[in-house]
């Protein structure tokens, strides 16, 4: 497996564990760090010896989203348009719908906005009672378009995911489950534990079965990034531009700077 910068990743019969790794910005996505997990996914795809992929976080959250305090860097470094970000969002998206091992997602803590995206992206779900999951695109300013929209529709009725959406209400585990957002809501200390056995036992069944049965029920969300990821993502970038999103940023970046934590 390749080094990186942001990922941490460790591989142990056929279960390959995979750690965002910025745990002074609660994981929070950074350009490097998007760039790297699409490399990281599209180098699992290849790999015949990894059997199950686990994603987790390293210390006390499991992602934070995208990293607002770092928006000014990702202006500089995009064209006008933002269509390079916006290319690398929807690359991010389909490098992972292309894998074919099984992903179990492990989330140790909150998981917001791309954070909640990537751990419910995962064919199965473990998050643990102390964590926190929900999407405040809207409350930044911004349109949910990096993978929310296409996922959460396909495990909760649609009334409630615009409620969610709508308000960026942030939900626990027991709820999440209830919902079918999450599988399972474990305690923390046995959070990882519960994971990794599911992992081994899953890495033990017939993979060209798991693996086919894997791309067939895909296919359902296949179909609709198809005819919805581009247009997300599309909303998300005119709404980059306006004084509503800037104002939550500023709003945003004070707050840290007085030590508050991001919600």
């Amino acid at each position: 497996m390749q080094s990186y910068e942001t990922i941490l990743t460790e591989e142990a019969d056929g279960v390959l564990t995979c750690r965002f790794n910025r745990p002074d910005r609660r994981n929070a996505v950074d350009d490097t760090m998007h760039k790297e997990l699409v490399r990281f996914f599209s180098a699992v795809a290849s790999d015949d010896a990894i059997r199950v992929v686990i994603v987790t976080g390293e210390g006390a959250a499991f992602c934070a989203g995208g990293d607002l305090a770092h928006m000014d860097e990702v202006f500089e470094h995009h064209d006008e348009g933002h269509s390079g970000l916006f290319r690398d969002a929807a690359n991010l998206f389909r490098a992972i719908l292309s894998i074919r091992q099984p992903i179990i997602s492990a989330i140790n803590g909150d998981a917001i906005g791309l954070g909640a995206s990537l751990a419910v992206m995962a064919d199965i779900s473990f998050m643990s009672t102390s964590a926190r999951i929900g999407d405040p695109h809207v409350r930044a300013g911004l349109v949910p378009g990096d993978g929310g929209m296409i996922v959460w529709p396909l495990l909760m009725p649609l009334n409630m995911v615009k409620e969610l959406m709508f308000t960026g209400r942030l939900l626990g585990a027991e709820e999440a489950k209830q919902l079918g957002l999450v599988n399972r809501a474990v305690s923390p200390e046995d959070l990882q534990g519960d994971v990794l056995a599911l992992a081994r036992d899953i890495a033990t069944r017939p993979q060209h079965a798991l693996q086919f049965t894997k791309r067939v029920l895909n296919k359902l969300v296949e179909e609709r990034a198809t005819y919805s990821l581009d247009l997300g993502l599309a909303f998300e970038a005119v709404t980059l531009g306006t004084a509503d999103h800037k104002r939550a940023v500023e709003k945003f970046v004070t707050r840290a700077g007085q030590g508050a934590k991001p919600r």
